[in-house]
């Protein structure tokens, strides 16, 4: 066979169709498109037609709401609905609702977020930027569960819910983050109404059995609104019906269904269409040029240093004092790769990013150092793993 065919064969299985062909569904295959998002958002923002791009996600829709702020603001709202859905089954039925099996994620996750947290506020102490010491604290699930999947069947399943339940937990400690340290002025009123809803829905459920997905849905516009101006950021509307959603009712299983109802929505459209928006940034001077800053430095040492760091410290406390144990068949190398990985901050950091910054400038900073940092922790865990399982496939005997 000629040099040219076997080139020719080569090339036509790295197609686009092959690519996505080949690749399993849902975590590699999202992680894959959210990128190609990615690199398309910015492409257009540093084209011909840059102007015309960016202002479009400026553009005022209605009121006081732009594009964007309907994109981050609104839609992101159901994608923390199902964060939330996520969090409540992993607690009643899942991983965490072991309290040996959760408490190394948990504690892990806790470091995990620490660490990055006082790296970055190291390097902006005393400053205005030091509203983004929460930015690097985040691991997002469908990355860095999607560069497992890369991997295939060599790792072991244990390390996969070990990083699943790290995250689940994240993104857990980021909802009160933002609940906490990124709202306003807070109106008791509002606040003391969107709480009681969510209740009333799950006493009315609790005691009388009645579940209908509409009126979850209707109660959850109601609290959203009552959040917007409560001083809360909107989208935790989302966790909080999440929770009061119930697990099985009569011959149902609400929570799944609606988990499976509202997955392909947000995995396919509000989390690409997030990262196109979030990411039509113009690569200028002034952009570039701060890439040394405080908060450049801060974001991407809090994800590639920080991440790893924390995690690593905690679990390696935790198990010399017997507190916890590491997963069966995962070793200490395959822990700290996947460490490594859980510096991929992106969709929950571009979420912060926008809540910690109220200029477009320090947002675009951030963006470029989660982009920057997300990229390098995921490469660097790629290859660390890639070349820490063949290590130990050499020395399995066969």
């Amino acid at each position: 066979m000629s040099r040219s065919i076997i080139i020719k064969r080569r090339l036509r299985k790295l197609s686009p169709n092959n690519l996505f062909k080949n690749l399993p569904e849902g975590d590699a295959k999202s992680g894959l498109i959210l990128i190609l998002c990615v690199m398309g958002s910015l492409a257009l923002a540093n084209s011909a037609w840059s102007s015309v791009y960016v202002n479009f996600w400026n553009k005022t829709v209605t009121g006081e709401f732009t594009v964007l702020h309907l994109v981050n603001d609104g839609l992101m709202t159901i994608f923390f609905a199902v964060v939330g859905l996520e969090i409540k089954k992993e607690m009643v039925v899942g991983e965490l609702s072991n309290f040996r099996k959760a408490l190394l994620p948990f504690l892990c996750a806790i470091g995990g977020i620490i660490a990055p947290a006082l790296i970055y506020a190291a390097l902006n102490y005393q400053t205005e930027n030091i509203t983004g010491w929460a930015i690097p604290t985040a691991t997002d699930i469908a990355f860095s569960i999607g560069i497992l999947a890369l991997l295939g069947s060599s790792i072991p399943r244990s390390l996969k819910v070990f990083l699943t339940a790290l995250a689940i937990i994240d993104d857990l400690g980021a909802v009160v983050v933002i609940a906490l340290f990124y709202s306003q002025s807070i109106d008791f009123y509002y606040v003391m109404g969107a709480i009681l809803l969510p209740l009333g829905l799950w006493l009315l459920e609790r005691y009388t059995k009645f579940y209908h997905i509409s009126l979850w849905a209707v109660v959850g516009a109601v609290v959203w609104y009552l959040l917007h101006y409560s001083g809360i950021h909107a989208t935790i509307a989302g966790v909080l019906i999440a929770a009061v959603t119930p697990i099985r009712n009569k011959n149902s299983e609400p929570l799944e269904e609606l988990a499976h109802l509202l997955h392909q929505p947000v995995n396919k459209f509000i989390v690409p269409l997030f990262a196109i928006a979030n990411t039509a940034i113009v690569l200028n001077a002034g952009v570039m040029g701060e890439l040394l800053s405080g908060i450049s430095l801060g974001i991407m040492a809090g994800l590639i240093v920080g991440k790893p760091l924390g995690i690593m410290l905690i679990a390696f406390i935790s198990t010399k004092i017997k507190l916890t144990e590491l997963p069966n068949q995962v070793s200490w190398k395959l822990l700290f790769g996947t460490a490594i990985l859980a510096g991929i901050g992106f969709t929950m950091s571009l979420f912060v990013s926008f809540l910690a910054f109220s200029d477009a400038h320090r947002q675009d900073i951030s963006k470029i150092a989660i982009l920057i940092g997300s990229v390098m922790s995921g490469v660097l865990g790629l290859i660390y793993l890639s070349q820490t399982l063949k290590q130990n496939a050499s020395k399995t005997p066969h």
